[in-house]
């Protein structure tokens, strides 16, 4: 689980650099994409923590039933 979180971590500083560097670039539209992609990434860490927080579950349980499906969706 914690590897999970961390994972979200480096998601979320990975799309707000990008979303700096297309700004710097004055790519609006770009930079506007990727706010939304770390948006919907913080999002996902949030609920990841309130998981953890709220059930004291197996991290393998807790890959099963977040990153599987969403995996099965792409």
């Amino acid at each position: 689980m914690d590897l999970l979180c961390t994972a979200t971590t480096h998601l979320v500083l990975a799309c707000k650099h990008e979303a700096d560097v297309a700004q710097d670039n004055g790519w609006d539209a770009s930079a506007e994409e990727w706010r939304t992609k770390a948006a919907k990434a913080e999002h996902l860490q949030r609920t990841l923590n309130e998981i953890r927080q709220e059930f004291d579950l197996d991290p393998h349980f807790i890959l099963q039933v977040t990153v599987a499906p969403a995996c099965i969706v792409l």
